[in-house]
């Protein structure tokens, strides 16, 4: 049996001069410079569409909170309760029992209603009447809850 001899044979750890300027391999560079770049981009859209999911629910929100606080607080309960929500009150009106209100938070609008619940006392609104004699007991008198402990006409 014939053992080949290494001698003489040596490896060389520079490239071979035909492979020196070759393009094997450059593929596999440019895909991965691909990736990292599309998964950048992704996560700036993420991020961005993740911000705007946030900003809605805090304008829908503060604009919740806003017509429960018109029901019973009027005008200026909504306007506290939608500063302290970070909003500004854009829109309130009152329509019979019911308040809408239009709250901007950022660069989101959302409107909501509220209507008094079964038994509690309607939206107070100022009156022609109160506005033209001034204050008195019924003009300045505030709304009252129900008792909680009434039955309300069940047994």
């Amino acid at each position: 049996m014939h053992v080949p001899s290494r001698i003489g044979s040596r490896r060389r750890w520079w490239p071979r001069p035909d492979r020196l300027h070759s393009d094997r391999g450059q593929a596999g560079l440019l895909v991965a410079l691909l990736v990292v770049a599309l998964a950048a981009v992704a996560a700036l859209l993420v991020s961005a569409l993740g911000g705007a999911i946030a900003e809605r629910t805090r304008a829908r929100t503060a604009a919740d909170a806003a017509a429960l606080a018109g029901v019973t607080g009027g005008r200026e309960a909504a306007e506290a309760v939608t500063r302290a929500n970070g909003g500004a009150l854009e829109g309130y009106r009152v329509d019979g029992s019911v308040v809408e209100a239009t709250v901007v938070v950022g660069s989101t609008r959302a409107t909501a209603r509220a209507a008094p619940a079964f038994g509690a006392p309607r939206v107070r609104r100022p009156s022609v009447a109160c506005a033209a004699t001034g204050p008195s007991p019924s003009c300045s008198e505030p709304a009252r809850w129900p008792d909680p402990g009434a039955t309300r006409g069940f047994p």
